[in-house]
């Protein structure tokens, strides 16, 4: 049915969806991803390939180029799906909750100092430079908060091997060690 001219256009209301609640209302509904993806440890996110592409060039070739994964539903990529969910997150959002939590406990924050070094990998190898340095900015505050925290950061780093060394994240670490070998050793 037409609008005639003489008929008022409804204007939107407050409880119109903002862009920034669809986005959020994306990352949360299974229903609207057309993708998922699984981590190594079966765990699956599920995601939208435009957003995915739209943030990461990588993503894009591997979505929308010459690749497997362009023609699957559910890619197989090569990190946690703790990492993964991070990872999508910050792409939906701008934000990640893992760079945001306050662990409590020694265990808590070590295994999160683990995960954060993973993401800032995994922010290299998908071309995320601000989430990288989030990434980095955390394992900043982790270390400040406890400096034999540099010591997990840094055994993690070499475990991961270059990919973490390319995020500088474990030069970091080795420094915070170098200035205060008697806390960490």
């Amino acid at each position: 049915m037409a609008h005639s001219s003489k008929e008022p256009v409804a204007l939107p209301t407050s409880e119109e969806t903002s862009r920034d609640d669809a986005i959020k209302r994306l990352l949360l509904n299974e229903e609207l991803a057309d993708v998922s993806l699984q981590g190594i440890d079966g765990v699956t996110v599920h995601a939208n390939r435009c957003i995915l592409a739209a943030r990461s060039d990588v993503f894009h070739g591997m979505l929308f180029g010459n690749f497997a994964e362009a023609n699957k539903t559910v890619v197989q990529v090569g990190y946690t799906g703790e990492v993964l969910k991070a990872l999508v997150e910050y792409i939906y959002t701008n934000e990640s909750s893992i760079l945001l939590e306050n662990a409590s406990g020694q265990d808590q924050k070590s295994n999160m100092a683990g995960t954060i070094v993973t993401l800032a990998t995994a922010a290299m190898y998908f071309n995320l430079p601000v989430l990288c340095q989030k990434a980095r900015e955390m394992v900043l505050k982790l270390i400040d908060d406890r400096k034999d925290h540099a010591g997990v950061i840094w055994k993690e780093c070499r475990a991961i091997g270059p990919a973490a060394v390319e995020t500088g994240i474990d030069e970091i670490a080795l420094e915070a060690i170098r200035l205060n070998p008697s806390t960490i050793l």
